[in-house]
């Protein structure tokens, strides 16, 4: 079964719209999208990325 590739922070910031300082605070915090520890790298799957951002959406004027 093939692995799903896994990104650097720079480039999954980048996706998100963040600076590599945000992502990393959010990772430290835990409150950011889920990451592969590699030794001492952290990468990312962009599904866990991408669930996280489904997550973290909000949608304004749904009739109550």
């Amino acid at each position: 079964m093939p692995t799903e590739p896994l990104y650097a922070p720079p480039t999954v910031a980048e996706h998100l719209g963040l600076s590599v300082q945000a992502l990393a605070l959010m990772r430290h915090e835990g409150n950011g999208p889920a990451y592969v520890k590699l030794g001492r790298r952290v990468r990312y799957r962009m599904s866990d990325v991408e669930a996280w951002l489904d997550a973290n959406t909000v949608t304004t004027g749904d009739a109550a």
